[in-house]
C-alpha cells in the first residue's frame, strides 16, 4: 500500500521516445524523492515500453540519464528543477502547471511539447513495471 504522504504525478515527455509525441507517465512521489529520480525513472520506464512495443526510436543508456533535466511549464514560462529539488516542493504558480522530462540542451522542447495534444499516459507501479 501507498503511504499517506506520497502524491501521483503525471510527467510528459519532451524527447524522443520512440512512442507517440505527448507521452506521459504518472509517477508516485513522496516528500523525500528528488527531481532526477523522476526524471530516471521516466526515461527508463519510457524505454523499456518502447523496447516491447518493438519501437527503434532512441533508447537512452544509463550513462545518458544525466542529459535529462525535469523541468516545470505553466504557459509560455518554464523552471528547470535542480537534479536535488523535490517535486512536491513546487510553490504556486508553478503547481499549476505541467512536468516534462526534456534534454538539457533542448531548452523549447517542453515548451513546445506543452502546446501539443497529450496522447498517451502509461501509468506505471510503484515498483517501477507498468500496470
Amino acid at each position: 500500500m501507498l503511504s499517506k504522504l506520497c502524491t501521483l504525478f503525471q510527467v510528459f515527455a519532451a524527447y524522443k521516445t520512440g512512442l507517440t509525441n505527448g507521452v506521459s507517465l504518472k509517477v508516485h512521489v513522496t516528500p523525500q524523492t528528488s527531481a532526477r529520480e523522476v526524471v530516471n525513472l521516466v526515461v527508463k520506464q519510457l524505454n523499456l515500453a518502447a523496447v516491447l512495443r518493438g519501437k527503434t526510436g532512441q533508447i537512452y543508456s544509463e550513462g545518458k540519464l544525466e542529459n535529462f533535466c525535469l523541468v516545470a511549464v505553466i504557459g509560455a514560462r518554464e523552471r528547470c528543477l535542480r537534479d536535488d529539488f523535490k517535486p512536491l516542493q513546487l510553490q504556486n504558480p508553478w503547481r499549476k502547471g505541467r512536468l516534462y522530462v526534456r534534454l538539457k540542451n533542448d531548452v523549447l522542447a517542453a515548451l513546445d511539447a506543452s502546446t501539443r495534444k497529450p496522447s498517451v499516459t502509461l501509468p506505471i507501479t510503484r515498483s517501477g513495471t507498468f500496470l
